[in-house]
């Protein structure tokens, strides 16, 4: 099951995308207040930055293990 992470302020509209993200059969990932999507944004530059000399074609995921 995909879990896309979710960050920000406004818990309203937080509530709002993680409906949405429901209606598609996902999970939301709530990580808390906006000041976390610096780490978001770092996490998804890694995850696209490996892609290329892992040859991994743009059909890899990062996975969160417990």
């Amino acid at each position: 099951m995909h879990e896309p992470f979710d960050a920000g302020d406004d818990s309203a509209a937080k509530d709002k995308i993680a409906d949405f993200v429901r209606s598609g059969e996902m999970r939301p990932l709530d990580l808390g207040p906006l000041r976390r999507a610096r780490e978001l944004e770092a996490m998804g530059f890694l995850h696209i930055s490996l892609q290329q000399p892992l040859e991994l074609n743009w059909q890899s995921s990062i996975k969160i293990l417990p």
